[in-house]
């Protein structure tokens, strides 16, 4: 009987943590997309008004999060190609890591093509949109994170204690 009812406990901690990794994706993708518009918005600052290069302000920036991780595989890529190539390199496989949208990976490696390759004045522009196609998108997250967020959760801990009935 103990066995039993171990059994059935374990189908619903694991139905649960089903709904737990699911709600983990809206997080990821909530917290990549924040930290990536405070770097953008970093970046921007860093060309607006000191007008440093793009390499010596990846070298400069530091931060506690994961774009870290971001910006010194970038680093390295930059040692060897171009900043297009190494940007779109860099980010190429975020939809999976950090649950963002194809869309907005997308997005993320079209902006290193147009970074470099303008004047001052348009790639200041084109961190201005930038920036607030980010902005859009963060919100869209927030609220996609609040409103369908928990639902996996307790879709998960339902199924499992649907399960657990059944067998009982």
């Amino acid at each position: 009987m103990n066995i039993k009812i171990l059994g059935l406990f374990i189908v619903i901690i694991s139905c649960s943590l089903v709904g737990v990794s699911v709600y983990e994706k809206y997080y990821r993708r909530t917290v990549f997309l924040k930290n990536y518009l405070e770097f953008i918005i970093y970046l921007k600052n860093e060309i607006n008004y000191k007008q440093n290069q793009i390499f010596s302000i990846l070298e400069n920036y530091k931060s506690a999060t994961s774009i870290n991780f971001y910006i010194s595989k970038l680093l390295n890529y930059l040692k060897k190609y171009p900043l297009e190539y190494s940007w779109s390199k860099t980010f190429e496989k975020i939809s999976s890591e950090n649950g963002v949208s194809q869309n907005e990976e997308n997005m993320i490696k079209e902006f290193g093509k147009q970074l470099c390759s303008l004047d001052l004045e348009m790639e200041i522009n084109i961190l201005k949109h930038h920036i607030e196609t980010l902005k859009m998108h963060l919100n869209e997250a927030i609220n996609a994170k609040k409103s369908k967020g928990k639902l996996p959760i307790i879709l998960g801990f339902s199924i499992g204690l649907f399960i657990a009935i059944i067998f009982i």
